[in-house]
């Protein structure tokens, strides 16, 4: 129920290589994650933080607070997509996607929740959509509902590839909630990213197998011009997980060589395209950077 007040008991215990303490803070009968890695997850003073939880047979969101051992609930009902959400600038908002449909906002202090945008009826939304910096401007990607399909399996994943779904980049005013369409493709998009700082360049990425993409990452800008390849794949080589480094600096992503048991973490400049190798590091799911890279 949305307000219930969840007490938690704050596991310790002390990892056994690095004898770093480590805080286990949602109970371990409850599965809990937190939002994808380069939404935000903490307010400013990181003292609370969001994450999906289902305490109710289904997920929705939670707001923790460090200090008081406490979660506050967000959200109810099922249909949350709880990677893709994320605090606002200011801490005093939780926007989402509801049941593939709807963009809401939950207002922090009197959880009050506004239908910003629908989605619409011959469309579904997907993924993580993303905010501008100053959190006015959104970018998401939406499915034809006609070619939209669950994705529960790898095997699903990649033949969905090959069905060449029609898919939209979209921006939305979160101000008005009024929609716009920057590219529209017969070919699966993901990945939606806003500059940070720059609302007139966005990434998104050809999303599929790592061996039958053609180009993972791209740029485009804002007003749907000036569309380009940020690095063209050499043979036997993928690139997945891109991320802005927080002050915008640079686009940086994981490399990997075909029969290579190492991943490369490189840097890819939005102005000049250069990408450059910054080191080598171990197969992981996720990696992010500090504010500077």
């Amino acid at each position: 129920m949305k307000g219930k007040i969840i007490p938690l008991s704050f596991l310790h215990t002390q990892d056994s290589e690095t004898g770093h303490q480590v805080i286990r803070m949602t109970p371990p009968h409850v599965i809990c994650h937190r939002n994808y890695f380069y939404q935000k997850c903490f307010t400013r003073d990181g003292s609370k933080l969001i994450f999906g939880g289902a305490f109710e047979g289904h997920w929705n969101y939670y707001l923790l607070d460090i200090a008081g051992q406490q979660a506050t609930q967000l959200t109810d009902g099922p249909g949350d997509n709880t990677f893709g959400g994320f605090l606002s600038a200011d801490d005093r908002s939780l926007w989402y996607v509801k049941n593939n449909q709807q963009l809401r906002r939950v207002d922090l202090a009197s959880l009050e929740e506004q239908v910003v945008y629908q989605v619409d009826d011959q469309w579904v939304a997907y993924g993580t959509w993303v905010a501008n910096s100053d959190c006015s401007q959104m970018v998401g990607i939406e499915i034809k509902k006609s070619d939209w399909q669950p994705l529960t399996d790898w095997g699903k994943f990649r033949a969905f590839y090959f069905t060449e779904p029609e898919c939209r980049l979209i921006n939305i005013d979160l101000h008005s909630g009024e929609q716009r369409v920057v590219l529209q493709e017969k070919r699966w998009l993901g990945h939606p990213i806003y500059r940070p700082f720059d609302d007139g360049t966005i990434a998104f990425c050809h999303e599929g197998p790592r061996d039958a993409i053609d180009a993972r990452m791209w740029l485009i800008n804002a007003d749907s011009s000036h569309m380009r390849k940020v690095r063209q794949h050499r043979s036997g080589e993928s690139f997945t997980h891109e991320f802005w480094v927080p002050d915008g600096s640079a686009l940086y992503y994981v490399a990997h060589q075909e029969n290579d048991p190492h991943r490369y973490l490189y840097r890819a400049d939005p102005a000049t395209l250069e990408n450059r190798q910054l080191m080598a590091i171990p197969p992981c799911s996720h990696l992010m950077s500090n504010h500077d890279g």
